[in-house]
């Protein structure tokens, strides 16, 4: 079984880089760029509360 992490954690990733929750499409929270709209958003797929750990890697890389 995989390590997870709390979704509060990933959404504070988001918004400390500028982000915000744009909505749900479940079992996703869908992410935009305020700044840039025509960018594509993210989806991040939440189950319990909780975003897989490898899931949440990707996005940490993403804003490295």
């Amino acid at each position: 079984m995989a390590d997870y992490i709390n979704f509060e954690k990933v959404l504070a990733l988001f918004e400390s880089h500028g982000w915000e929750l744009y909505g749900f499409w479940l079992p996703y929270r869908v992410f935009r760029d305020p700044k840039n709209p025509d960018a594509l958003p993210w989806f991040v797929e939440v189950k319990d509360k909780k975003v897989s750990k490898k899931d949440f890697d990707k996005i940490k890389k993403f804003f490295s």
